[in-house]
């Protein structure tokens, strides 16, 4: 998987954003979960590299609402386990902004039921 990882990663770096969403909770709580998503345009259907990231991390692809005429907007996103688990195996080939970005977005996010080692291996050895 080294070789399409590794695309997965710089197609990420430059078309993907991490968000950390807040719901709230019936009880009144936040519940805070890590994201990560990918919007691409395209005229015949999700396109191939959304799909790609879906087959590698999981996740969901979608038809975004079309706000202007144009283009249909598709976007790929995953959450929680699934956004750590793909930011992790991404991590050592992200630029170094990116990293920061998720890095925050994570911190952000902790949930100590969720945190694997997984992210924390691929820190260390960066």
């Amino acid at each position: 998987m080294g070789p399409l990882l590794i695309w997965a990663a710089g197609f990420f770096d430059g078309e993907g954003s991490t968000v950390c969403r807040s719901t709230r909770h019936p009880n009144g709580h936040f519940i805070h979960s890590l994201g990560v998503s990918v919007t691409q345009a395209g005229n015949d259907g999700v396109p191939s590299e959304l799909k790609e990231l879906q087959n590698l991390f999981g996740g969901s692809t979608y038809k975004e609402k079309r706000l202007f005429p144009g283009k249909q907007k598709y976007k790929w996103q995953a959450r929680s386990k699934m956004a750590r688990t793909a930011l992790a195996s991404m991590l050592l080939y992200l630029h170094e902004v990116k990293q920061e970005q998720a890095d925050q977005a994570r911190v952000r996010c902790v949930d100590r039921r969720d945190l694997g080692q997984a992210w924390e291996l691929e820190r260390r050895r960066h």
